[in-house]
């Protein structure tokens, strides 16, 4: 995949992103819109908020970068500084004004990754990653992440795994690339994993684990596959392999 591509379908997959955030806001019961999240547990506006946030930090990065400045990664006490100013303000903001947030901030993003040149999402690095990587996380993963923990939150495992399924169905499609492939079997795999599928589960596992080496150590802790891990077929991904003789 030359760069070109690569930037149409990053462009492709925000879009993709926003249409699920969308179909989430619409089908919000009025007891859902009304809920006041916790820092433990976010209502729905909490993580439109939230993403909206973030879409709009990698828009600012694209810009930026797209102007030839200098782009630096956020420390662990930054991110949180900000999360919790954009969970006080949308909080405090009206779900109109979240909405509208969250619509400025993506059509901001797509609109700076249009902009910025497609061979500079392959060569610039920020941190340790190539921008098309951040910008992958921020604009898609992140918003998919949060829609899936949102449904799984309120009880609707189903739905959650439907979300996940659908956005690793599209990773799949749009960026052939081994670490993103093995990211988007290994989210099938825990929405599987969470939703009463181990069978299923494992078979996505074990096609993720060879594709990433940090998916391996990752999934040793997660609490996504919890359900999986006194299962023989999950503990034989793990055992270390034997030298013919």
């Amino acid at each position: 995949m030359d760069a070109v591509e690569l930037q149409a379908n990053l462009i492709e997959l925000l879009h993709q992103a926003r249409a699920e955030q969308q179909a989430m806001i619409d089908a919000l019961t009025p007891q859902q819109r009304a809920a006041v999240g916790t820092p433990e547990h976010w209502a729905a506006k909490d993580v439109v908020a939230h993403v909206a946030s973030w879409w709009r930090v990698q828009a600012d990065r694209l810009r930026a970068l797209a102007a030839g400045e200098a782009v630096h990664p956020l420390d662990d006490a930054e991110i949180n500084r900000r999360n919790a100013e954009t969970l006080a303000r949308g909080r405090e903001q009206s779900w109109e004004q979240v909405i509208a947030e969250a619509r400025a901030a993506h059509d901001a993003q797509v609109a700076a990754l249009q902009h910025i040149a497609a061979w500079q999402l392959v060569d610039t690095v920020i941190g340790t990653q190539p921008l098309w990587r951040s910008t992958l996380g921020n604009g898609f993963l992140h918003p998919q992440v949060h829609v899936t923990e949102f449904y799984r939150d309120q009880g609707d495992p189903e739905r959650a795994a439907q979300v996940q399924e659908h956005a690793s169905e599209l990773l799949l499609r749009r960026l052939p690339i081994p670490q993103v492939q093995g990211i988007a079997l290994y989210n099938i795999a825990c929405a599987y994993a969470t939703s009463g599928r181990p069978t299923e589960a494992i078979a996505r596992l074990r096609a993720a684990l060879p594709l990433d080496p940090a998916i391996v150590e990752w999934s040793r802790h997660d609490a996504d596959l919890d359900s999986l891990r006194e299962l023989p077929a999950f503990m034989a991904l793990y055992a270390p392999s034997r030298k013919r003789r």
